[in-house]
């Protein structure tokens, strides 16, 4: 527990506008994996502590994490990519902070989703039993999202608040 509590201790100390402008940081995304795989493999109780840990700050570069992961996901056909943007999107507390905060994430995640041949609400109960209701009810009717090329000529999602592709 000692080590999830210093990884979210850096969550809060990062600067938020430089991850999503800059990209995420590889120790950062290794990072919330860990956090990711310890929420999976917590308990329900154990789950419900971890969300109420998660500050808005963090809430943000985790739902950026949930993004790249969803990313991965559409580009690879990568499930277990989708199983980590899933979990991270659980365990970002959006539903708590503010659910209109994860409108874009849930939309890429349902979009790679398809990308991957999966029903994306079947994969995230499968992922996590006790998914949240609410952030399910949201999946089954996800936003459009915009698919572009980048400068590698891989498909990423349009991220219209940075004017680019990301």
């Amino acid at each position: 527990m000692e080590e999830l509590n210093k990884i979210l201790e850096d969550l809060e100390r990062r600067d938020s506008y430089s991850t999503l402008k800059l990209g995420m940081p590889q120790d950062v995304e290794r990072e919330i994996g860990v956090l990711c795989a310890a929420y999976q493999n917590a308990t329900a109780e154990g789950r419900e502590a971890m969300r109420s840990t998660i500050t808005r700050k963090a809430t943000f570069v985790i739902l950026h994490y949930s993004s790249r992961m969803a990313t991965l996901a559409m580009q690879r056909k990568d499930k277990e990519a989708l199983d980590l943007g899933l979990v991270a999107l659980d365990l970002s507390n959006a539903v708590n902070v503010n659910s209109r905060d994860a409108l874009g994430q849930i939309a890429q995640l349902a979009f790679a989703g398809k990308e991957c041949g999966v029903e994306i609400t079947d994969r995230a109960t499968a992922v996590l039993p006790e998914f949240s209701p609410q952030l399910l009810e949201m999946l089954k009717y996800p936003g459009l999202v915009r698919v572009v090329r980048d400068k590698q000529g891989k498909r990423v999602f349009w991220n219209p608040s940075l004017g680019h592709a990301k």
